[in-house]
């Protein structure tokens, strides 16, 4: 027996084995149904491409005004850093105003005190004075 077949028994068989048109239907129905499908994952796909692309680029933004606030920043500082800078020697003449005061304002509590010690005994040489006199 052999498997070939004689172009007669194809044609006969090529007629008994022409799809129905329930199947033709059915088959046009599953690929629009996968393509369908298939579109949809698609469109999903962009969508989801298209959302990441946007977060980039707002991402992008919001470093690219990070590192412009960052700049100002270091400016700032730089800044700050010169004005501080020149002005240490001024501040530490105050330091040494401060000291000074503190040691004047301690002199003169002693002086003060001095002063009150020396009224005291003048008064007394006074009152003595006074009753040398009055004997």
């Amino acid at each position: 027996m052999s498997n070939v077949s004689s172009p007669a028994t194809l044609k006969a068989g090529n007629e008994s084995n022409e799809p129905s048109d329930s199947l033709v239907n059915a088959t046009r129905t599953m690929f629009t149904n996968v393509a369908t499908y298939i579109k949809g994952e698609f469109d999903a796909t962009s969508e989801d491409l298209m959302l990441l692309e946007a977060m980039n680029k707002c991402s992008r933004d919001k470093y690219t005004e990070m590192a412009k606030v960052v700049q100002n920043l270091n400016a700032f500082m730089e800044d700050y850093k010169k004005k501080q800078q020149e002005l240490e020697p001024y501040l530490n003449k105050l330091e040494q105003v401060g000291d000074n005061l503190a040691e004047l304002e301690h002199t003169a509590i002693l002086l003060d005190e001095y002063t009150k010690r020396l009224e005291e005994k003048f008064k007394k040489l006074a009152i003595a004075k006074r009753e040398a006199r009055r004997k």
